[in-house]
C-alpha cells in the first residue's frame, strides 16, 4: 500500500475502458484493474459498471486530485479533493486484481 500513497496529490488524468479491464491513469502512475471499480456518488450510494451513469460518474473524476488512498478489507479506496465521490477497487484473494505501474515503468501486482 505504500506505493499507492504516491497517488496522493496527483490528478486522475485518464480513464481507459478496455475489453476485459480498466485503466486509471494518475499523471504517470497507472492502475490496470481486472476487477471493476465502484464509484460512490453519494454517501453509501455505489454505482457498478452495469449502471447507465457509471461511465459518466467515473469520467467526472478526471482532473480531480487524489486526497487519500486507503486500504479497507476487500478493497482499496481512492478519495478526491473537493468532492464526495470515491473509487473503490475491489480485491479478490484468488486472483490478480490491480497492476500498478509508475512513470519509470516499475510495477507490482496486488
Amino acid at each position: 500500500m505504500d506505493d499507492f500513497q504516491r497517488l496522493v496529490g496527483e490528478q486522475l488524468s485518464a480513464v481507459c475502458f478496455v475489453q476485459d479491464y480498466l485503466q486509471l491513469e494518475f499523471d504517470g502512475y497507472k492502475l490496470t484493474t481486472y476487477t471493476t471499480p465502484l464509484v460512490e456518488t453519494l454517501p453509501n450510494t455505489w454505482l457498478a459498471y452495469e449502471h447507465d451513469q457509471y461511465k459518466n460518474a467515473l469520467c467526472r473524476l478526471i482532473a480531480r486530485q487524489v486526497e487519500q488512498v486507503a486500504s479497507e478489507p476487500g478493497c482499496v479506496l481512492i478519495s478526491f479533493q473537493d468532492c464526495t465521490e470515491r473509487i473503490s477497487l475491489p480485491l479478490h484473494e484468488d486472483r490478480d486484481n490491480i497492476y500498478y505501474t509508475d512513470f519509470e515503468e516499475r510495477w507490482f501486482v496486488v
